[in-house]
């Protein structure tokens, strides 16, 4: 079965994105035409079929990026996230493009509709798509019973990560090589000038470190991963895939 590949283009964290800090509604104006630019340059080299929609994320630029964006492309989407990590809908008044979504990210919340409400409010006021685009980072109960609240109010919804090391909080888990515990204490170490001395002494052997990234290497490979399937079933998903690896598969 040929797989439909679609790419949402995301831009956060940096001087007058929708993050919560002081710099959110204040971006440097060398900064905005900065983006302004780079997001039409963009535009002009991607391959727009492979393209579903594109995201201005930086609240106090997002009509001028539009009319960036409209000069070269009036086809694909525009998804405007809320200020404050994309979870406050009340800086939007009446949308000021006919081809626009609104997405919000969900994080350490109770996962009911009590949560989503302003967004529901938005949706009816102006009759406009809404969608969660970033979530997880919780429990299989907390995801699970938070799809069923997203899904009943015609919601569609990303959560992350998909891959990584440690927390069951995703689809698979890379299994960490041997001796990468080395490799992570040294990374923590200071740096700088003043700690080149330490940090030359902790330094794991070169037969080691390129031994543990040898096996990462091999290690990230999905068959390779296991297979979180509480995580799984509470997406209301299953796995297409038996992970193989040393400890079998989390069941």
């Amino acid at each position: 079965m040929a797989l439909r590949e679609r790419l949402i283009k995301e831009t956060v964290a940096g001087p007058g994105a929708g993050n919560g800090n002081g710099q959110a509604a204040n971006g440097q104006h060398s900064f905005q035409e900065m983006k302004s630019r780079l997001h039409r340059a963009l535009i002009n080299r991607m391959d727009l079929t492979k393209l579903a929609a594109l995201n201005p994320a930086l609240e106090p630029l997002y009509k001028k990026l539009a009319d960036e964006i409209r000069k070269v492309d009036t086809h694909h989407i525009l998804f405007l996230g809320g200020a404050q990590w994309d979870g406050n809908f009340s800086v939007f008044g009446k949308p000021f493009d006919t081809n626009v979504a609104y997405t919000f990210h969900k994080y350490w919340t109770a996962p009911d509709e009590s949560v989503i409400r302003q967004y529901l409010d938005f949706r009816e006021r102006f009759d406009v798509p809404i969608w969660m685009g970033e979530s997880g980072e919780n429990t299989d109960e907390w995801i699970a019973q938070f799809v069923k609240t997203l899904e009943k109010n015609n919601i569609g919804w990303a959560f992350w990560p998909y891959k990584r090391m440690g927390k069951p909080s995703v689809v698979v888990n890379i299994l960490p090589p041997a001796d990468w515990g080395k490799i992570v204490e040294f990374a923590k170490l200071p740096r700088g000038t003043g700690h080149v001395e330490e940090r030359l002494k902790a330094r794991p052997e070169q037969e080691t470190i390129t031994r543990a990234f040898t096996q990462l290497l091999e290690s990230v490979r999905l068959e390779r991963c296991r297979v979180n399937y509480g995580y799984l079933k509470a997406l209301g998903m299953k796995a297409d895939v038996e992970a193989v690896s040393a400890t079998g598969p989390a069941r």
